[in-house]
């Protein structure tokens, strides 16, 4: 899975962190998103799929308040598994719902919250 970032977009999710966490993705994810864009945009933490380009977009918000950083795994793993899935994400997508529904969609977002913890300690560790 590729990961890009939008230009000039400072997303809660660098680029490094979100390459170790796809390499905890099933491989069915990487097979139904082949790209995985973080942007910004005016307004609330979201997530598309453009199927066409199996490029997954998630939009994190470019002015206060923002969003605890796991609520924007939290969304990223529950839109992959949907899109892994069906194809698609539904029109009300609930991120909540999914993450709930199956352990291992809960294991997968429990690796990548270690992911988020492991760099917050490296970044604040003495160099």
């Amino acid at each position: 899975m590729k990961i890009v970032v939008q230009n000039g977009v400072k997303h809660a999710l660098a680029r490094r962190v979100a390459e170790r966490m796809a390499a905890h993705f099933p491989p069915a994810w990487s097979r139904c998103v082949k790209t995985l864009m973080l942007c910004g945009r005016y307004g609330d933490l979201g997530v598309s799929f453009a199927a066409k380009e199996h490029a997954l977009m998630l939009y994190w918000p470019m002015q206060p308040p923002f969003p605890d950083v796991t609520e924007a795994v939290d969304m990223l793993v529950a839109a992959l598994a949907t899109v892994s899935e069906s194809g698609a994400l539904p029109r009300h997508f609930v991120p909540a719902h999914v993450v709930a529904g199956s352990d291992d969609i809960a294991a997968v977002r429990e690796r990548c919250l270690q992911v988020l913890k492991d760099d917050a300690a490296a970044s604040n560790s003495p160099r």
